[in-house]
C-alpha cells in the first residue's frame, strides 16, 4: 500500500463567514486625540513629529516620537505618555535614540526600534534603561531603517536608503539577508502568518507584496510610478497594515487620508481623512505616516505634521466585507 503526504497549505488570514451578504464597515469621520496636542513639544502630553505606532495586546499605544528621539507609551484613556526608550538626548549611546522611525512590541513586551539616525535596530527589554543593537552596526550610513517587524524567528527591516527589505535571524543578528531589492523607497510594513511581506513603497506610490522566498514584488495597491489622488492611486504612502481578514489599511501620506483595500473585492476607498485637504480639526489629517488597529477595530493614525495620534472609532458593519 502506497501512502502519500501533502504539504500543509499556509493560510495567511482568517476566512470570512461562508455567507456572501455583508455590510461595509464604517469608522467615525471625526478623530479623537489620544496622544499629542497639535503643538509640538517634549512634555509627557506632547509629541514632536511622531512616526511609527504600535498597539499591543493590552491596547496600549507605543509611538516612535521621532524629533524627540524617544519612544512613548500611552495606556488607554490617558493623555500622559511615559518614555519607555530613549529620551536622553539624540545620539547613538545605549540609552539614546536618534530620530526613531518605527517601533514593534513582541508578546512579552520587548521593544524593537528602527533607530534611523543611528543606522541600527535597537531592542529594549521590558523596564530596561538601555537598548541592545540587534540589526545594523550603528555606523553604516547606507543603512537607515524605516520599518521593523518581528516574528518568532526573524527581524524584518525596511531600509529607506537602499530600498532593500532585510531579514535578520533573532538567533544571530550579525548578518542580514536581502529578501527584496525591487523597492524605490521602503517605509512601513507588516509580515503575515505565511511570511509574506507587505511594504509601503513611498517612492513609487504603491504597496508591494513579496511572497516567501520571492524577491519579486506584486503591486497590491496604487499604480506603481504614478502619484495621484484617484480612488485607485496613492501619493507617497508610508505605512500599511492589515486586519485579521487580510484587508489592507494604508497611510496615504501625500493625500492626507487613510485608504482601505477590501480583501473581498480588491477595491480601495478612503475611510478617514479628506483627500487632498490637510488641517488640524477632527476631520482632517496632515501627512499621516502610520496606521494601526486595536482589539475593537478602532483605527489609530500617526498625524505627523500635527504632532498627534488620532483615534477613529469603529462604528458599524462587518470587517470582512
Amino acid at each position: 500500500m502506497t501512502t502519500t503526504t501533502t504539504t500543509p497549505v499556509c493560510v495567511s488570514f482568517t476566512q470570512p463567514p461562508p455567507h456572501s451578504i455583508c455590510k461595509n464597515p464604517k469608522w467615525s469621520q471625526n478623530g479623537i486625540r489620544v496622544a499629542g496636542n497639535v503643538i509640538a513639544g517634549s512634555t509627557s502630553s506632547q509629541l514632536n513629529h511622531p512616526r511609527g505606532i504600535f498597539i499591543d495586546r493590552h491596547d496600549d499605544l507605543y509611538i516612535a516620537d521621532s524629533w524627540n528621539s524617544r519612544v512613548q507609551r500611552f495606556v488607554q484613556n490617558s493623555l500622559l505618555g511615559a518614555t519607555v526608550a530613549g529620551g536622553n538626548g539624540e545620539g547613538n549611546g545605549v540609552t539614546q535614540l536618534s530620530s526613531p522611525q518605527d517601533v514593534f512590541v513582541d508578546s512579552v513586551g520587548n521593544l524593537f526600534i528602527a533607530d534611523y539616525g543611528s543606522y541600527r535596530i535597537q531592542k529594549w527589554t521590558m523596564n530596561s534603561g538601555q537598548g541592545t543593537t540587534v540589526a545594523g552596526n550603528g555606523t553604516d550610513q547606507s543603512c537607515r531603517p524605516r520599518g521593523v517587524f518581528v516574528d518568532k524567528k526573524d527581524i524584518y527591516v525596511s531600509d529607506h536608503t537602499t530600498g532593500y527589505l532585510m531579514k535578520y535571524s533573532s538567533l544571530d543578528s550579525n548578518f542580514g539577508t536581502v529578501i527584496a531589492k525591487d523597492i524605490s523607497s521602503s517605509a512601513g510594513m507588516f509580515v503575515d502568518q505565511c511570511d509574506t511581506v507587505y511594504v509601503a513603497d513611498s517612492g513609487r506610490h504603491s504597496i508591494e507584496k513579496f511572497m516567501k522566498n520571492s524577491s519579486r514584488g506584486i503591486t497590491v495597491a496604487g499604480i506603481k510610478y504614478v502619484r495621484g489622488s484617484a480612488s485607485n492611486q496613492l501619493s507617497g504612502p508610508n505605512d500599511v497594515t492589515s486586519d485579521q481578514y487580510g484587508n489592507l489599511y494604508i497611510a496615504d501620506t501625500g493625500n492626507h487620508r487613510i485608504q482601505r483595500v477590501s480583501a473581498k473585492d480588491g477595491r480601495m476607498k478612503t475611510i478617514v481623512g479628506i483627500t487632498g485637504e490637510k488641517g488640524t480639526d477632527a476631520k482632517h489629517l496632515d501627512e499621516p505616516v502610520s496606521v494601526a488597529l486595536d482589539s475593537e477595530w478602532n483605527l489609530y493614525v500617526s498625524d505627523y505634521v500635527n504632532s498627534r495620534i488620532q483615534k477613529f472609532s469603529f462604528e458599524s458593519g462587518d470587517l470582512y466585507c
